[in-house]
């Protein structure tokens, strides 16, 4: 499968210049090379790029979305905004897969549950795991 920086117009000889993606990379488990091989023989390799190119045009797209929109991109509504909304915005909604409801909760009870919990991740350092990333009431608003 050929790898280049290829035309600005994907084609099907023309594979993004993506590293993961590239002629020298090899299948280093056996299983692995036998499945894909199954894959191609059952839809060609023809398929296989058509169906990739058009994957890659759609996260361009996506992506693209993403960068314009920023934290935007994530739907923020009320839960009467939600209750009462047309079957075109939930279709939205659905699209996006994920969205917040706002007014749920007093600020002051969700307040208390930030502070709550900064409480207990500090008095539990030991025992977490994971990245964490400090942030403060600020950077939310």
């Amino acid at each position: 499968m050929p790898h280049s920086t290829g035309p600005a117009a994907p084609s099907l000889n023309y594979w993004p210049p993506w590293p993961l993606f590239n002629t020298e990379k090899k299948e280093n488990k056996p299983e692995n090379a036998a499945y894909k091989r199954a894959i191609v023989d059952k839809y060609s390799e023809a398929a296989i790029r058509r169906s990739w190119i058009r994957t890659c045009k759609a996260l361009e797209k996506a992506t693209a979305e993403i960068e314009s929109k920023r934290a935007d991109i994530i739907p923020a509504l009320t839960l009467d905004d939600l209750l009462s909304a047309s079957q075109e915005k939930k279709n939205e909604l659905r699209a996006v897969g994920c969205f917040v409801i706002r007014g749920v909760v007093p600020e002051s009870d969700a307040t208390q549950w930030y502070w709550d919990l900064k409480g207990y991740v500090s008095d539990n350092k030991e025992k977490i795991t994971g990245r964490t990333r400090e942030i403060s009431l600020e950077d939310e608003s």
